[in-house]
């Protein structure tokens, strides 16, 4: 019986997610959504007027949903034997989650403290300087799989 119950909670997903797409674009679409999605909740957790734990709940929201997005984008991770793009949209997700997780309530934690000194200034911007360029980072490699995919599959990918 367990091992039913193990099968289903593993295959059933894959049915689930699992779609066919008619084109290249449609599968890039497909991916650049999911990412755009993952993109506007990284932003909602910073929106500080809404108060700290407005933040960290986003931070919450931002590593659930990267984790059901990584499992729609395995189950859908090959298109005509491509696998590049796809997983690098996995990294990137993966690396929201992370960010959820440990840099952004960190970072949310620190710059909403109520007796924040003026020497906090420096850890604050130092901070803020990693969390941008680990998300630059991420971006651009996912970016150049993108391209990538477009120039194997021939199609421009709108700026």
């Amino acid at each position: 019986m367990g091992r039913f119950i193990a099968f289903i909670a593993v295959v059933l997903p894959l049915f689930t997610f699992s779609q066919t797409y008619s084109s290249a674009i449609e599968y890039n679409d497909f991916i650049i959504d999911h990412i755009n999605e993952l993109d506007e909740l990284y932003v909602s957790t910073m929106n500080v007027e809404s108060g700290k734990e407005y933040c960290l709940s986003q931070c919450e929201v931002l590593m659930k949903k990267a984790d059901e997005i990584i499992r729609e984008l395995e189950a859908n991770k090959v298109y005509k034997g491509e696998t590049k793009f796809a997983s690098a949209a996995i990294v990137f997700c993966k690396y929201m989650k992370d960010a959820g997780k440990k840099d952004l309530p960190e970072f949310i934690s620190t710059i909403m403290q109520e007796d924040l000194a003026s020497s906090d200034e420096a850890k604050i911007l130092k901070m803020a300087d990693k969390i941008d360029e680990n998300y630059d980072k991420q971006m651009f490699n996912f970016q150049k799989a993108q391209k990538a995919f477009a120039k194997k599959f021939d199609f421009v990918i709108a700026e």
